[in-house]
């Protein structure tokens, strides 16, 4: 058999890389054989169409990568002569295609970016090629369950991209799912420096105003409010890496009001919210804090406050200082905006209800109740805590049909027995009036008491 060689200049030392074949009629050298030993000889194992082998040594100095059968390339001829396609962009589809498909991780992409640079010269693919090539290796990125696999091929998609210069990016979803899956992997200042740049790479052409991804001032693409918020956690990962220099003007101008017609999934901003959360530390707070924006995205889209707040909750340590509920509400009532004073009201008060609903979530609440200077001084706000435990203690919610029917009396006992509810003195003359009003409830007479809360 007779093989065609493309060159590559090797510049790895003891490093060990694999690669597979195409399909049974297309020989390559496996990359588990392309080795570079430190008396700089590549050892290599040649597979024809028969399987055959044949062992190489070859020097480092010489420049070797892909083998290709000559009698595929003839086949490749006559192809060419009945459908007028190039052999040369056929060859080059075939190894990219191959590329994508051998990057596994961060090592893998690394050595196949090494390759596609050093055989820049002579693979000259068009742009063809490498669209070719790619197809529907992104929009596997338009699922939050992307594998890690996935992305790291996405990477090297990017790549070609960028070397190419063929003004294309990932969209805001798609590098959400790269970041969210690298996270999970190592710590951003781990990620090698070709990630990082093409990472701050694709980040850089979403434009810092009216909610527009710029493309080098060439095409223009629509990026809504919730795109933008998608990024925040995307910036926050990278800020850790200190190596981060794009200004983060680019969050500036999310107008979600403007775009309420956009359906924003669910399960996206749970794990838009929960990513960002989960890069927290105590030795390194956020470059942009999320809770900003959630409070204008819940102002304008209330239909998502439980989900968020339920998230909120999850992450709750045991200082409400700290909470990201606890600066929820802050931001809500340390903006005097006279002119939201109805949505100001409205988000509080869907989020307190929402509160109401179980006894683990009334934690928080009586929590509020004590210390709801940390939140404001505003008095619309304490009327809204006011009104909840009136509304409570009551049964407003029971009648609703919105939580839990709990009995008075239960009531009674959950917030004598908590040593948060007696520091809420400012809230004791309320409980004091309702059992004043409702003190047959409370009698051992009453049915509802339980043998539990009698032996309490």
């Amino acid at each position: 058999f007779f093989f065609f060689l493309f060159c590559l200049r090797l510049i790895y030392s003891s490093c060990l890389f694999r690669i597979r074949m195409i399909d049974n009629n297309s020989p390559w050298l496996y990359w588990s054989d392309f080795q570079v030993a430190p008396n700089f000889e590549l050892l290599c194992n040649i597979f024809d169409i028969e399987r055959k082998v044949a062992t190489a040594t070859i020097p480092a100095s010489s420049q070797v990568i892909v083998i290709e059968e000559q009698s595929l390339r003839k086949s490749m001829a006559i192809l060419n002569r009945m459908t007028g396609t190039s052999i040369t962009n056929t060859r080059n589809t075939e190894i990219l295609e191959h590329l994508i498909r051998e990057v596994k991780d961060e090592s893998s992409l690394h050595f196949a970016v090494t390759i596609v640079k050093d055989l820049n010269t002579q693979l000259a693919p068009f742009e063809s090629d490498i669209s070719d090539a790619s197809i529907d290796i992104t929009s596997k990125l338009d699922q939050l369950d992307a594998t890690r696999e996935q992305v790291y091929q996405a990477l090297f998609v990017c790549t070609l991209w960028k070397e190419w210069d063929m003004r294309q990016w990932l969209s805001a979803k798609q590098f959400f799912v790269v970041i969210s899956t690298l996270s999970k992997e190592k710590l951003a200042k781990q990620l090698c420096l070709s990630i990082q740049e093409i990472l701050t790479h694709n980040l850089s052409v979403f434009d810092d105003d009216n909610g527009i991804a710029s493309r080098d001032n060439m095409e223009k693409g629509l990026c809504c409010a919730f795109d933008k918020f998608m990024l925040i956690p995307c910036f926050n990962y990278l800020a850790l890496s200190k190596r981060m220099t794009q200004q983060k003007e680019f969050v500036q101008n999310i107008n979600f009001e403007a775009d309420k017609l956009w359906t924003i999934d669910e399960k996206v901003l749970e794990e838009v919210i929960a990513l960002d959360l989960r890069l927290r530390t105590a030795e390194s707070p956020p470059d942009i804090f999320i809770e900003n924006y959630l409070v204008i995205l819940l102002q304008c889209c209330p239909q998502y406050t439980e989900l968020t707040v339920q998230l909120l909750l999850d992450k709750a340590n045991k200082n409400i200082k700290n909470q990201e509920l606890t600066r929820i509400l802050q931001l809500i009532w340390t903006k005097d905006e006279e002119d939201k004073k109805n949505e100001k009201t409205s988000l509080t008060w869907n989020i307190l209800h929402f509160l109401l609903k179980d006894k683990k979530k009334r934690a928080y609440w009586i929590e509020l109740l004590a210390n709801s200077s940390i939140i404001s001084d505003h008095n619309l706000f304490l009327k809204l805590l006011q009104d909840s435990l009136q509304g409570w203690l009551h049964g407003t919610e029971e009648k609703k049909g919105d939580a839990k029917n709990v009995p008075f009396h239960s009531k009674v006992i959950e917030l004598v027995s908590s040593d948060t509810f007696a520091k809420a003195k400012s809230y004791h003359q309320c409980l004091i009036e309702s059992v004043d009003e409702r003190s047959r409830e409370l009698w051992l007479t009453n049915k509802k008491w339980t043998s539990e809360e009698i032996g309490k």
